[in-house]
């Protein structure tokens, strides 16, 4: 009850204030929708479908998925209060791999758990895909690459010199071994290089493996979303195959390996568009007969002074406008919000 007052009160305080006058409202915004409280963060998707938003809890934190397209939201994962993650998103489908990482020490031992889970916000699901506990500093270094087209992942554990890969095949919602490419790694390949079907394809070594680290987690939603927990990456300078070239593909439905010539990488073409940004500035509202000072928020596109804006709301402490201007998400006093972008 005092959740949903607090709720109520949040929404009427961004109902109440006088919208100052500014140039042409060429943003046109849908109706606000309350997503959920104790909000810390939010991480969109690239097209702007879905976002993922941390929750703080009394014992750690929870993950949340919303979509956009069914403007609605859920809790779907809880992590202790030791437990870091990252997170990396598909194209084209609202789902996103999340991996943690979660250290345990005591007086006589310690031991590192490893998770990596699926988001599904389709269906407001998660699934565990992968959990090991391992002794001491035994724990290997990740690296989860992304297709850019297919729900497809290539999941590498590295150990010293050694590396064993998991799949996720396309349809599928489990990560399973990959013998083949076990073997291909350890006689020395480079990959993976993403075709414009969405498979990968591996070419000869140009050059030493890169070292991973699990001491921070970083994302990085650029060439085919490629993710690291990274903080010490040691960069590898890799050759192209090119065009015509021998490669090996890694089959999107089934874990294995085939011979065939470099078809054409994907490209990330970008997206040609204005983005919105925020412009803050004080303002007066009424409130039972006075007038109070507070803070607006704007979107805008464009960054000319007199660029069109609209008015979003009273008092938002952080805002996060979709990658591709599908809609924003923002916080009053820990509560989130979201209002889809019409136009």
């Amino acid at each position: 009850m005092i959740t949903t007052i607090l709720l109520a009160a949040i929404c009427q305080q961004i109902g109440s204030g006088q919208t100052p006058k500014q140039p042409s409202y060429e943003i046109a915004l849908g109706p606000t929708k309350v997503v959920d409280i104790n909000v810390s963060d939010v991480n969109w998707q690239v097209e702007g479908h879905a976002f993922i938003y941390e929750k703080k809890e009394d014992d750690g934190k929870s993950v949340g998925i919303f979509n956009a397209n069914l403007q609605k939201g859920k809790i779907v994962l809880r992590l202790s209060r030791d437990e870091r993650y990252t997170t990396a998103w598909f194209r084209g489908v609202p789902c996103a791999m999340v991996m943690t990482t979660e250290s345990s020490r005591t007086a006589d031992k310690s031991s590192t758990k490893l998770r990596v889970i699926l988001l599904d916000s389709s269906d407001m699901t998660s699934k565990e895909l992968f959990s090991e506990i391992y002794p001491g500093d035994t724990a290997p270094r990740i690296d989860c690459r992304l297709s850019p087209t297919l729900r497809h992942a290539v999941v590498s554990f590295w150990s010293d010199s050694q590396v064993s890969n998991l799949v996720l095949c396309s349809g599928q919602s489990k990560l399973v071994p990959a013998p083949e490419l076990d073997r291909a790694f350890a006689s020395g390949i480079d990959g993976p290089y993403w075709t414009t079907a969405g498979t990968a394809i591996f070419g000869p070594t140009k050059g030493k493996q890169p070292t991973f680290s699990v001491s921070h987690a970083q994302t990085n939603l650029g060439d085919g979303a490629r993710t690291l927990f990274s903080s010490n990456l040691t960069p590898t300078k890799f050759v192209t195959p090119a065009v015509g070239s021998p490669v090996l593909e890694l089959m999107a439905d089934q874990p294995v390996l085939r011979p065939i010539r470099q078809p054409g990488l994907w490209q990330n073409q970008g997206i040609k568009m204005v983005p919105m940004t925020t412009v803050t500035q004080p303002i007066l509202i009424q409130r039972q007969g006075k007038s109070v000072q507070e803070v607006g928020t704007w979107l805008t596109r464009g960054r000319q002074p007199d660029s069109p804006s609209t008015f979003l709301a009273v008092n938002a402490s952080q805002v996060w406008p979709a990658f591709m201007n599908g809609g924003v998400a923002y916080l009053i006093d820990g509560a989130l919000f979201y209002r889809p972008v019409l136009k």
